[in-house]
């Protein structure tokens, strides 16, 4: 079987220095345009940058996550016009996008956050408020159902779409591409009010911890799907069902709300392990390949049609 997505970059359209930077500079002309209704909705209801990291209400929210939209536009348009290649090169290494695989790793997912807040629950059922309110839920489902996917798709889309195909243009080794987008995901994530509350090392080892994860499905896997659908179940979970105080969905009507409590190493070494686990399931639900592959060495043009996992 082989592999090709993380060598799209490699093996179609034009991917020079240049190219790379007119792409970004696309992106960042789109996501200024996507940022302006964002921009008159805080002006309008004089909302400060600190209120912005929270739940400003279902308008402030949609219009926060609508911002995102313009990194999807501005890559798919850079990947169209400027690298000359098919937008489907940088979501999957397939001949067309594989819906099942999504939909089989979201069900996946769900199912272990929810299996991980039951043994929650039952080892402390204090921590956990119902504060279900029908008409503010309903609205954030529908938010969380049409607005949501533009958040983590944006995301998935420039980390382990584009940028860790233009990474794996210049790297010797597969781990490379993953552990450079794995830090920028974590970065991404910096200002998140989680790193103030729980401490840099523990909170960053947790994102660049869920940076690798989405890394190394994207390689195993040969492309975006399951990742795309993973984040997405992961933040409408937090979002509709179970968030907590002191996070950056803080404040929106999720039907339980969780009392901040302290990141623990443990629990940071826990959640890292409950990763490692699933890659292992998917391992075996999706037929991969020995994790070693992850390790082999990037081959050059003249040897891309031959490339099979190793």
């Amino acid at each position: 079987m082989r592999t090709k997505f993380y060598q799209n970059a490699r093996e179609k359209g034009k991917n020079s220095l240049l190219d790379f930077t007119i792409t970004f500079v696309i992106s960042l002309a789109f996501y200024f345009i996507t940022s302006i209704p964002l921009l008159i909705y805080t002006v309008i209801n004089g909302l400060s940058q600190e209120e912005l990291m929270g739940y400003t209400g279902p308008i402030g929210f949609a219009l926060m996550l609508f911002v995102f939209a313009g990194f999807i536009i501005g890559i798919f348009v850079g990947t169209k016009y400027v690298h000359k290649r098919p937008i489907l090169s940088v979501l999957t290494g397939g001949g067309k996008f594989r819906w099942k695989r999504m939909w089989i790793g979201m069900g996946l997912w769900l199912s272990v956050l929810i299996l991980m807040e039951v043994v929650g629950y039952l080892s402390d059922p204090s921590v956990y408020t119902l504060q279900f309110d029908p008409i503010p839920f309903f609205m954030c489902l529908l938010l969380g159902l049409l607005i949501l996917p533009i958040q983590t798709s944006a995301e998935e889309l420039m980390l382990r779409g584009y940028l860790l195909q233009q990474f794996g243009l210049i790297s010797k080794f597969r781990w490379i591409p993953i552990f450079a987008t794995s830090m920028l995901f974590g970065l991404l994530h910096f200002g998140n009010p989680e790193v103030a509350e729980y401490g840099l090392f523990k909170s960053m080892s947790l994102y660049i911890g869920m940076g690798l994860f989405f890394g190394i499905i994207t390689i195993m896997d040969d492309g975006l799907e399951i990742p795309l659908g993973v984040h997405y179940i992961n933040n409408l979970f937090a979002f509709l069902f179970v968030g907590y105080e002191d996070s950056v969905m803080a404040g929106t009507p999720a039907l339980f709300m969780k009392a901040s409590e302290d990141l623990t190493y443990i629990s940071v070494i826990s959640n890292l392990a409950v990763m490692a686990l699933i890659l292992i399931l998917f391992r075996r639900v999706f037929k991969w390949p020995s994790f070693n592959y992850l390790f082999g060495q990037i081959r050059t043009n003249t040897h891309i049609n031959s490339e099979r996992y190793d």
